[in-house]
């Protein structure tokens, strides 16, 4: 997935959160009501409320949700902006060895930007999307 236009991390600070569009077609309806929310802090760090288990997690994992916070960044992944979100400490839900690493594409078109990844393979289309508020 590419961007229509090239972001820079101070356009990406502030709070994300889990589209309605998003919760209502691709979350399960145990997970339409988690908080789904990432604030990006201006000097590099994150928080994370909530998120689904399968952004973080390829694997199935008890739970309906991960809680955490850790550092991030822009990247540049082949021509593609990402932001990497690694954590560093894990609040709730599946414990795991860290730091630990995900990834979030970056669109950005004439009228917004959007965060987003795919529940399994992208040619299936379940872009799940956050919004900043």
């Amino acid at each position: 997935m590419t961007s229509c236009q090239t972001v820079k991390s101070q356009e990406l600070t502030g709070t994300w959160v889990i589209s309605m569009t998003s919760r209502q077609r691709f979350l399960s309806a145990e997970q339409q009501n988690i908080a789904g929310t990432i604030i990006l802090n201006t000097d590099g760090n994150f928080v994370a409320e909530e998120l689904p288990k399968d952004l973080l997690y390829r694997k199935p994992i008890g739970g309906l949700s991960v809680s955490g916070s850790g550092v991030w960044k822009l990247i540049d992944d082949g021509g593609v902006q990402r932001i990497l979100l690694e954590f560093r400490a894990i609040t709730e839900g599946q414990q795991d060895t860290l730091p630990f690493g995900t990834l979030l594409n970056v669109s950005s078109g004439f009228s917004r930007t959007t965060l987003n990844y795919f529940q399994g393979d992208a040619d299936l289309g379940r872009r799940v999307d956050f919004e900043k508020k």
